[in-house]
């Protein structure tokens, strides 16, 4: 938190800085298909479906590694989605192939998981002392340790989950219609016991792919290419609200940072952005016209891979250069109005030292 005490340091100016936010391409090592990208322990990880080296890593975002396959797997099986916790990284693969998992502490060395059931896992998160994955009707496996998978039943045996997450002491994950006249979606405390939650009907015949928690709400995005494709609940996953989308694309990952969600997908616009999860903005077209599968945020990127073998980032999530205030404190007289989130260079002579202001309260002096 930053304190600003009016007796040493007042802030006097208020101005505007650009900001690149465009969707900039990086090189990646091979040409996969790659499905799943996640944040954790100072790097991101993105795994692929097919190709040679099917996992990579990197710092920032920007500059990629492939290494040598550490496990069989990791060059054979179809790696659809990854996540991190608990100091591992894991990945799942579905059946038929037969379905896998590994996991990794540093995303290079990679592990097989020894017991997977079999099914279609496309989609895991972590959270309370467990990871989860979903994909298979009226299925969810879970592990506390990435090593030895358990199968649990969902309240729908004939429903698919198309995407999961964990935050404010619940997993909820996304419905796919499969054979299923009224999807919902679903919750749990643990990952073991499901229970059903209500979503509007209108939206309900529609395939969810991607959900996230952020700035106090819950927002899922679908691919179902309709305008109506957003939903976002303000009483953690009780009850849901339908929102419009800028465009009628095929939304396949959402996740939030730095606050901001950020979705990415497929379609006339491939990304879109909002800083509530209620009013979206397209990504005025900077990423590229690939299928997007995937976002993730993290070292002050967001960063999402492509199933044409692409990835690219963005330091907004907004695809444009925009405006950002930037607050400077001097030993003068005199304070500008300052707001919660709002940029602050410190410079009293010496080097400046960007820092954002957590809590406006701790700002003291008048206006």
């Amino acid at each position: 938190d930053l304190t600003v005490d009016v007796s040493t340091s007042v802030i006097t100016k208020l101005e505007e800085e650009a900001i690149d936010g465009t969707w900039t391409s990086v090189t990646v090592p091979g040409s996969n298909y790659w499905e799943g990208i996640t944040y954790g322990n100072g790097k991101f990880v993105a795994v692929a479906s097919s190709g040679t080296n099917r996992t990579m890593v990197s710092s920032d975002g920007v500059t990629w590694t492939s290494y040598p396959a550490s496990v069989a797997d990791e060059t054979t099986a179809g790696w659809r989605a990854v996540t991190f916790g608990n100091d591992k990284f894991v990945a799942v693969s579905p059946a038929p192939a037969p379905a896998k998992a590994m996991y990794s502490t540093d995303g290079v060395n990679w592990t097989s998981s020894t017991t997977v059931p079999s099914g279609y896992w496309t989609n895991i998160t972590y959270g309370n002392g467990t990871f989860v994955a979903m994909g298979a009707p009226g299925k969810a496996i879970y592990s506390t340790d990435a090593i030895t998978w358990t199968e649990v039943s969902l309240p729908v045996a004939t429903q698919s989950c198309g995407g999961i997450a964990y935050a404010n002491g619940k997993f909820i994950a996304v419905s796919e219609p499969g054979n299923t006249a009224t999807p919902q979606f679903f919750t749990s405390p643990d990952g073991i016991s499901w229970t059903t939650i209500s979503i509007p009907s209108a939206v309900k015949s529609y395939n969810w792919g991607g959900i996230v928690y952020g700035e106090d709400r819950w927002v899922a995005v679908s691919y179902i290419g309709a305008s109506d494709s957003v939903l976002y609940s303000l009483d953690n996953g009780v009850s849901w609200i339908s929102t419009t989308a800028p465009s009628t694309a095929s939304w396949s990952s959402i996740t939030y940072g730095d606050g901001e969600f950020v979705a990415v997908g497929y379609g006339a616009e491939r990304s879109m952005y909002s800083v509530d999860g209620i009013n979206w903005s397209d990504g005025n077209g900077s990423l590229d016209s690939s299928m997007w599968n995937s976002v993730a945020y993290g070292n002050g990127k967001f960063v999402a891979v492509s199933g044409n073998g692409l990835v690219m980032y963005s330091v907004t999530g907004t695809g444009a250069v925009g405006a950002e205030q930037v607050l400077t404190l001097t030993d003068t007289t005199g304070l500008s109005s300052i707001n919660q989130g709002d940029t602050v260079i410190q410079n009293s002579g010496g080097t400046p030292e960007t820092s954002a202001i957590t809590n406006v309260a701790t700002v003291v002096g008048g206006w």
